[in-house]
């Protein structure tokens, strides 16, 4: 089926879904052409079965299991995070909070210069709502799930976690 007509018949498609009088000859069919459906067409994809998430895109999710920390339910080395061995460790984002404020409050009392960057950290920490996040372990950068580079520090932090097994 040439382009134009696959476009053609995708819409056709729709509209019988919208009716309510799709078929399963149809479902099938359209389960046929889920590689001409566009990706932002949720309604088509949801229809032709094809999964929410592409292949090489996955639904991470950070935790504890109340003695490591957790990328979907996988254990996380503690050796990872006491040898510094990754950029970045997972932490939970209000016990952070709450020693932070214990270190701003040391660093005032002492006159330490750092107490200005460290307030500036938790205003950032109070605007997001993730229960755990990433902390650089060498600088004050924090990455949560809605950054771009969440998923890529979330694969490379398990394919090292998995090679310390």
């Amino acid at each position: 089926m040439e382009n134009q007509n696959i476009k053609s018949r995708l819409e056709e498609i729709r509209i019988e879904i919208r009716a309510e009088r799709i078929s399963q000859g149809e479902i099938h069919e359209l389960q046929s052409l889920a590689e001409h459906i566009d990706k932002n067409d949720v309604e088509l994809l949801e229809w032709a079965g094809v999964d929410e998430f592409e292949e090489d895109e996955k639904d991470y999710t950070l935790g504890d299991n109340h003695t490591d920390y957790t990328i979907n339910d996988i254990a996380i080395n503690k050796k990872i995070r006491e040898e510094d061995l990754f950029e970045y460790e997972i932490i939970h984002r209000e016990s952070f909070i709450d020693e932070l404020i214990g270190w701003i409050a040391e660093a005032q009392r002492g006159g330490r210069s750092d107490a200005m960057v460290m307030k500036e950290d938790l205003k950032f920490l109070f605007t997001i709502e993730d229960e755990y996040i990433f902390s650089s372990v060498s600088t004050n950068n924090y990455v949560c799930k809605s950054d771009d580079e969440f998923n890529e520090i979330c694969e490379e932090l398990l394919v090292l976690n998995n090679y310390l097994k």
